[in-house]
This record gives C-alpha cells, sequence and structure tokens, in this order.
C-alpha cells in the first residue's frame, strides 16, 4: 500500500537524485505538499527520512536545502566504494566468468548508457551508470556489501551531478564500465583493477569540474 508518506518520500528522493533538485536548491513543506496534493505532515515525515539518508538538511528560518557535499565528503564516499566496489567486482567475476547472460546484461546496461551518452542526457546516463553498479554488487551476493551499498546508493548518484560529465566524457566513462565488464569475464585478476581504475578517473572528472582535489 503507497502511503502519502510514501509517495512523498518517493517523489523527493526521485527528484533529488535525478537532479531536478539541485544540490544547495531550497524547498518549502509547504510547496512539496501543494505539488502533491497532501497535508504538510506526511511531507514532513518524508524530510526527516531524507535528513536521514544524507540527502537534505533542515535550516531554522530559511527552509530545507538540499545537500551539498563537501570535499572531505566525496573523498570519503570514494574511499568507501573503493573498500567495497573493488571487492565486489573481483567476486563478481568469479560468478560471472563464462556466464553468457550475465555477459549479454551487462552490455545492455553499457549499451544503454552509451546510447544516453549519444543524446546527450545525463540524467538517464547515470541512471543506467549506477544501475551497472549495482548489478555488479548484485552478482557478487555480498549480502554485507549490498546493504551498505544501498545505505549510499543516493549519495553515489549524486556524484555524477558533481562531476557534471561533458558528452565526450559520458563516451568515455561508459568505455570504462565497458572495461569493467571485460574485466569481469576475463577474471579476477583483471576485473577489480578495472573498477578501481574508473572510480580512479571519476574523481579526476570531479576534480576537472569543480574547486574540489580529491584524490
Amino acid at each position: 500500500m503507497v502511503t502519502r508518506k510514501s509517495r512523498a518520500l518517493e517523489e523527493l528522493r526521485h527528484e533529488i537524485t535525478s537532479g531536478e533538485l539541485k544540490p544547495g536548491q531550497l524547498f518549502s513543506e509547504n510547496e512539496i505538499a501543494k505539488k502533491l496534493g497532501i497535508s504538510r505532515t506526511p511531507v514532513r515525515d518524508a524530510i526527516n527520512a531524507l535528513v536521514f539518508e544524507g540527502l537534505v538538511e533542515q535550516i531554522p528560518q530559511v527552509g530545507i536545502r538540499v545537500r551539498e557535499f563537501t570535499e572531505s565528503d566525496l573523498q570519503e564516499l570514494f574511499e568507501v566504494r573503493q573498500m567495497l566496489e573493488v571487492h565486489a567486482t573481483n567476486e563478481c567475476s568469479k560468478i560471472a566468468k563464462g556466464n553468457n547472460k550475465i555477459r549479454e546484461e551487462l552490455t545492455s546496461i553499457t549499451d544503454e548508457m552509451r546510447h544516453f551518452a549519444n543524446q546527450d542526457n545525463l540524467q538517464l546516463f547515470l541512471m543506467n551508470d549506477i544501475k551497472f553498479h549495482h548489478r555488479v554488487v548484485d552478482i557478487a551476493k555480498l549480502n554485507f556489501v549490498k546493504s551498505i551499498i544501498e545505505q549510499i546508493g543516493n549519495r553515489i548518484k549524486l556524484t555524477g551531478f558533481y562531476s557534471s560529465p561533458t558528452q565526450s566524457e559520458m563516451h568515455e566513462a561508459t568505455d570504462e564500465h565497458v572495461a569493467i565488464a571485460n574485466g569481469i569475464y576475463a577474471g579476477p585478476e583483471f576485473a577489480g583493477g578495472a573498477m578501481l581504475e574508473h572510480l580512479m578517473k571519476t574523481i579526476i572528472r570531479i576534480n576537472k569540474n569543480t574547486n574540489y582535489k580529491l584524490k
């Protein structure tokens, strides 16, 4: 059953992770309640949930603001990703090597990335980018790692907007995902290294398009 709170939460989370509400943008309970045609109470409950997820912050006497990640926020996030996703990619490779169904599935996702890169559609490109990463973790069957990635998943989605990739950079990132997939098929000795290289290149793109100096 879809409650008013869950509806408000789903709508707000989508607007934030899709870039409709951008980092630093202010909004109010009233405008969201009016937009959804519901009372302020379920909207307030949804906002409290998003505060817990680290996606928004409440500013007294001002309103609600989509959280802007600091340099240290992003540095910590990528350090966590490097530890978890490199390991997950190696484990994924042990399961996926020689599995044509998994090969076709990952290829389908990278094809979608290429398609939306060709269209210069950042929102849908990033959606498939994240889908690829989550699928790798799913295939690895590491439940604890999966639970952590799910907890920080929406924060990971927002990193794409900090890198603000150009169309050519979207194609570069797609090539990196193809390399990860090829590494997965080749074996664990190649898989994790391809994932690490992709994460490091993502950091380079973020540094290029912001004033941050992530390592």
